[in-house]
């Protein structure tokens, strides 16, 4: 994470330094929905043991707003909510996990760069760093060879920080209106839950639409 943090920096500067902010420009802001695909996250446990949890397919939501300059560049501010549940956890003691929901709440600081090509269509690329509130809602957990059955009705949450980069292509529908169909690579440091802290990593696609003032 920390290499792809430096490399995400060092991009956004290089890109505000050369292109520069042009006077001029227009808000907008705009909504958004898709998919959201957890990575197998790698699990240290609170006696130092280690294992993996994955997941199945989920949801992101999103809300947005930001100012697009005549340069190309684009400051953005953005809300996410992300939420999939968990297939299969796994470690030394075989443990596995039913009906537990992941889900995260994100602010974010965006800049992407539009990439103009005299058309409707303008594909973009960026990235942005904030923080997002991770939580982990447990149901029915069976702990094969080390606990019994078990049930608890329990849920844990952590704040941490968050990063994301991608890219996308907007779609201009009329001067006011534009469609938004992206990518974001989403990640945040390691989150501490109950007995157990894991990392958190995803791809993100979503489909949006964009209005402009």
């Amino acid at each position: 994470m920390n290499k792809l943090m430096t490399v995400l920096v060092v991009v956004l500067v290089l890109t505000t330094s050369s292109v520069g902010f042009a006077a001029g420009g227009r808000g907008y802001v705009g909504g958004a929905a898709g998919v959201f695909l957890p990575q197998d996250s790698n699990v240290t446990y609170f006696d130092g043991s280690t294992g993996n949890q994955s997941y199945d397919t989920g949801y992101v939501l999103t809300a947005f707003g930001g100012y697009e300059f005549e340069s190309g560049l684009r400051l953005e501010g953005e809300f996410a909510f992300r939420e999939a549940e968990l297939n299969r956890v796994a470690g030394n003691y075989g443990y596995y996990g039913y009906n537990d929901t992941l889900w995260a709440f994100s602010g974010m600081a965006n800049l992407f760069y539009d990439i103009r090509t005299n058309t409707n269509v303008t594909p973009y690329l960026g990235g942005g760093i904030g923080f997002a509130t991770v939580s982990l809602d447990r149901g029915y957990d069976y702990y094969s060879g080390y606990y019994n059955n078990n049930y608890y009705d329990s849920s844990d949450y952590e704040t941490v920080f968050a990063y994301q980069v991608g890219g996308g292509v907007c779609i201009d529908l009329n001067r006011n209106m534009a469609l938004d169909v992206g990518y974001r690579y989403f990640g945040t440091d390691d989150i501490q839950f109950f007995d157990r802290k894991i990392d958190l990593e995803s791809h993100n696609v979503t489909v949006g639409v964009k209005f402009k003032f």
